[in-house]
C-alpha cells in the first residue's frame, strides 16, 4: 500500500483499569505500577514503531488521524476505548505466570480480524531490521541483569 494511501493513526496511552489516558507510555507504567500495582516492563528504548502497512503514525492527534490504543510494553495496538481488548492482551502477553507468551503479537481494529501481525505476510526489509533489531536488545537486556 502507498504511504498516501495509509490511514493516519494516533496511538495513545491507556490504563485500561480505571481508562485514564497518558501522554507517554512510561507515564502509564508508573501510574499502573503505583495506583493498582501492575508492573509492567518498558519497551526497550532507542526503537520507533514499526511500519504498519495499513497506518501510518503520528506523534499528535489530529481530526483526520484515527485514534488507537497502545500497549506501553510492546507495539500492541488496538481500537480506540477498547479496553477489554487491552486488558486481554496485557494480562495475556505482559502478566502471565509463565512469562511473555510465545506467539507474535496482534494487530486489530474494526476493519480486520485478529490477526498475528508477521504470520500472514512477507515482512518488508524495514520491518524484518527492526524485529531484529528489537529481538536483539531484549535478549542483551536479559543476558546483562
Amino acid at each position: 500500500m502507498p504511504l498516501n494511501n495509509k490511514i493516519p493513526a494516533f496511538v495513545d496511552n491507556p490504563c485500561y483499569i480505571c481508562e485514564t489516558y497518558f501522554s507517554q507510555p512510561a507515564s502509564l507504567i508508573k501510574h499502573m505500577k503505583n495506583s493498582h500495582n501492575v508492573d509492567l516492563e518498558p519497551r526497550i528504548q532507542g526503537h520507533k514503531r514499526p511500519q504498519s502497512t495499513k497506518y501510518v503514525f503520528r506523534n499528535v492527534k489530529g481530526k483526520q488521524c484515527r485514534n488507537m490504543m497502545g500497549c506501553p510494553s510492546c507495539w500492541f495496538y488496538c481500537n480506540y476505548n477498547d479496553f477489554e481488548r487491552m486488558q486481554d492482551h496485557i494480562e495475556d502477553i505482559h502478566l502471565c505466570e509463565d512469562g511473555p507468551d510465545s506467539e507474535d503479537p496482534v494487530e486489530f481494529d474494526d476493519d480486520e480480524d485478529y490477526r498475528p501481525i508477521n504470520n500472514e505476510k512477507k515482512l518488508e526489509d524495514n520491518e524484518l531490521s527492526a524485529a531484529i533489531n528489537l529481538l536483539s536488545d531484549r535478549l542483551k537486556a536479559l543476558f546483562t541483569k
